[in-house]
């Protein structure tokens, strides 16, 4: 992909990612609110951003039309010990950079808890 081609916002970027979060217990008939939190380092630019390797680029993960920010949480359910959402991880670039091309990694997590 040329480096012009990712967006500015994590809304409207067109480099993305949809995935689909699915949770289970092992224990049948539970039915609870839960939380899950997109861990890691954000960058220095947008608090929702994921950090990458090249300091321009970060990662937003976007749940319900809401980017959530890094080290932030959504709410969710479980019923009956099941449940899922769908998610959106979207590239995003520092305003008014032009990213050195190249490879881009990066690493984060998903915890999921109880309110």
């Amino acid at each position: 992909m040329h480096q012009r081609a990712i967006g500015t916002d994590p809304l409207t970027s067109s480099i993305v990612s949809n995935r689909r979060l699915t949770y289970s217990c092992p224990d049948g008939g539970i039915t609870t609110p839960i939380t899950i939190t997109y861990k890691g380092t954000r960058t220095g630019f947008d608090t929702r951003l994921l950090m990458m390797s090249n300091p321009d680029v970060g990662t937003a993960m976007v749940h319900a039309g809401t980017a959530v920010p890094v080290n932030g949480s959504f709410l969710t359910r479980i019923t009956n010990s099941v449940g899922g959402d769908d998610v959106t991880f979207s590239l995003v670039r520092r305003n008014g950079s032009f990213p050195a091309a190249g490879p881009i990694n990066g690493s984060g997590v998903l915890v999921m808890g109880v309110p």
